[in-house]
Parts: structure tokens; sequence; C-alpha cells
């Protein structure tokens, strides 16, 4: 069975849970973990979006 997106699943996407459950109907394997900033290594510009969102 192909299961395809909707906009009302984009609409549903206002946390992490929301996302993983999205990416897990589209048969990927995802999973909610918490994400340190610092990992990605990021310019300081970008980091401090992610800081002061």
């Amino acid at each position: 069975m192909t299961r395809y997106l909707k906009l009302d699943d984009l609409r549903t996407l206002n946390s992490p849970e929301n996302i993983a459950k999205i990416f897990s109907q589209l048969s990927y394997n995802a999973a909610v973990n918490p994400l340190d900033v610092e990992d990605l290594l990021l310019s300081p510009k970008n980091t401090e979006a992610f800081v002061t969102t």
C-alpha cells in the first residue's frame, strides 16, 4: 500500500513527535531525540538562529 503525504498531514506538524510520525508513515525510521546544536557544526550566526527561536 502506498501512503502519500497530504496537505492536512503538514498542518499537524507542530511537535517533534508529529514530525517523526509523518516520516514513519512514509516508511522512514524516525525517532524523536534531543539534538545538541553544536553537533551540527553550524556557523555562529546559524547557531544563534536555533538558540533564539
